[in-house]
């Protein structure tokens, strides 16, 4: 199990661990949730997860961050 809050952690060292409602305001800063310091707790938790699920997702499928690169990636894919 993780002993801190880290975007490298996996889902289920996140779902396994206890994280104060302070650890999961300063992470969920970190990775770019908006509004965080404004959610209660049990909204963090679900925003962080659905954060990490999906930043798991798109590099399992090779989804690129910028439309620059998607447009490469899809013509590529269409050869």
């Amino acid at each position: 199990m993780a002993d801190a809050l880290s975007p490298t952690m996996t889902l289920r060292d996140f779902e396994n661990g206890y994280w104060s409602l302070e650890q999961l305001k300063n992470f969920a800063e970190r990775i770019g949730i908006p509004a965080a310091k404004k959610l209660r707790k049990d909204e963090l938790e679900q925003a962080i997860w659905r954060s990490c699920a999906r930043v798991r997702l798109h590099k399992a499928i090779d989804v690129p961050n910028d439309h620059a690169s998607w447009v490469k990636v899809r013509a590529k894919r269409r050869r």
